[in-house]
């Protein structure tokens, strides 16, 4: 099965980065807001690590190592804010479209590094430098769009916290991917 470990938000967080991202489709003209395939409210979360395919029988190794990481850490919650739209690699060739996410505590990338240390006993490793973000939508393949004014166009600040991550399982149908709590991992 697809696994993820990621920090889910709360329906209120959900709800503020789904009016961002209303906010972006109307300020950009239809073939711009065509070319991009928007992320639903309900999947916006942030995540932390990507497992990919990942055998049922790893899950229960994985599960309690994670379970570990709470005490050895000293904090019980993790705290954000986000104000800036910006793209992956950049917006003026966007694949990805995100709200960046500024960590002032750091505990989030304290709590990243936790968990990479956690995987590396079963051969995972980071692929990628963690940037804490929110997907709005991906660039299709086939489209280009420079999506450079947007930072200019739209202002917000949203300021939020969570205070557990999570296991998760993504599973793709018809419709696009389909996220499935697999275990809950509290902070407090």
């Amino acid at each position: 099965m697809r696994t993820f470990i990621s920090l889910n938000l709360s329906e209120e967080t959900k709800r503020e980065f789904a009016r961002v991202q209303d906010e972006v489709k109307d300020s950009l003209d239809s073939r711009a807001v065509d070319s991009i395939k928007w992320e639903g409210k309900d999947k916006f979360h942030q995540t932390l690590f990507f497992l990919g395919d990942t055998a049922e029988n790893m899950l229960v190794g994985i599960s309690r190592d994670l379970e570990k990481i709470k005490p050895e850490i000293s904090f019980e919650k993790i705290s954000f804010t986000a104000n800036e739209i910006t793209a992956f690699p950049n917006l003026r060739y966007p694949r990805v479209l995100v709200i960046g996410l500024e960590n002032p505590d750091g505990n989030a990338f304290i709590l990243y590094d936790k968990i990479c240390e956690k995987l590396s006993g079963y051969g995972y490793a980071p692929d990628k430098k963690f940037h804490p973000h929110i997907t709005l939508g991906r660039v299709r393949r086939e489209r280009k769009v420079n999506l450079v004014s947007l930072k200019e166009k739209i202002k917000f600040r949203i300021e939020f916290s969570v205070n557990e991550f999570f296991l998760m399982e993504s599973r793709l149908d018809s419709s696009g991917s389909v996220y499935r709590e697999i275990k809950k991992f509290p902070l407090f």
